[in-house]
């Protein structure tokens, strides 16, 4: 059984499978990635490739870190929470003419 303690002085070096686009491969730079190769996409464009512990874990914070700047939540004014004009800045939107997302209702 491995315990904290042994991860800890051991350091064991982990490698982690990953599935990305050719894309990525032909650029250089791994944009998305997944854990299993993603079904109702074309499959064939998709390789699995082998990274160690270190950059599996710089491209899950730079996931995080992109899914917190669409949603807005670490600060700044995400995708998410655009506010459309004339919506709660004192302009003429009324509220009843906004849907649940603060949109405009379409014509």
């Amino acid at each position: 059984m491995i315990t904290i303690k042994t991860i800890q002085t051991k350091r064991l070096k982990m490698k982690i499978n990953i599935w990305i686009h050719k894309n990525d491969i032909e650029s250089g730079t791994i944009k998305d990635f997944w854990n299993v190769c993603p079904q109702g996409s074309r499959w064939q464009d998709w390789f699995q490739v082998e990274v160690d512990q270190d950059t599996f874990v710089q491209l899950e914070d730079e996931r995080r870190e992109r899914r917190m700047n669409i949603i807005g939540q670490n600060g700044n004014d995400g995708i998410h929470y655009n506010i459309p004009e004339g919506a709660d800045d004192g302009g003429d939107a009324d509220a009843d003419d906004l849907d649940q997302d603060n949109q405009p209702f379409a014509d």
